[in-house]
């Protein structure tokens, strides 16, 4: 018999995972769920996590090397951000037309509702905070927040990865002006 292909063994991955998650309240086995099943989809997740921002700096440092010439890689960019928006504005219209032919808010009953809502009144309270803080600062702060202070601090922080694309772009593209050709060319290239 052939071995499950790795597609194969993801789907029985999810199909076990769900089974279980449906399956463990009724058998009582909640503390051993908490305490041997759930530390390793923590584990898992943080080795995601860990192989995120070398993965991130290679792919672009290597993309951009192999691009060379600064106009193409231009062009690519500018294609790059057209399929983006384009991807984007595509899920948010699929989004809204599932969540308007559903309307998953409806089935919860008016008792539940205020329940969450007390739920997650101090988690508003907060992220209102927050943003009465960003409305306080200066617009080109989103310009100073794009370059980094510490390499290793944002390398460090998953929330900052726009930084290190940002520094990674920079680092890879330090162009050089080839006179033979009047271009400016990657110094990788």
């Amino acid at each position: 018999m052939r071995p499950l292909s790795l597609p194969g063994q993801i789907v029985l991955g999810f199909i076990a995972g769900t089974v279980w998650s449906m399956l463990h309240p009724a058998l009582g086995l909640e503390a051993f769920t908490t305490a041997w099943i759930a530390p390793l989809g923590t584990l898992f997740l943080n080795l995601l996590k860990l192989v995120a921002v070398p993965l991130v700096v290679a792919s672009l440092v290597e993309g951009i090397a192999t691009v060379g010439n600064l106009g193409r890689l231009s062009r690519l960019g500018m294609r790059t951000m057209a399929y983006y928006l384009a991807s984007t504005i595509v899920a948010v219209l699929i989004g809204i037309g599932i969540a308007t032919a559903l309307r998953p808010g409806a089935v919860i009953s008016p008792e539940q509702q205020a329940t969450f809502r007390q739920q997650f009144e101090r988690s508003l309270a907060e992220r209102q905070a927050t943003a009465a803080e960003v409305q306080q600062k200066s617009p080109l702060q989103v310009l100073v927040e794009l370059v980094p202070d510490n390499v290793f601090a944002t390398a460090q922080d998953n929330r900052r990865m726009l930084s290190l694309i940002i520094l990674a772009l920079s680092c890879s593209c330090s162009p050089a002006w080839d006179s033979r050709r009047k271009v400016w060319r990657s110094s990788w290239g």
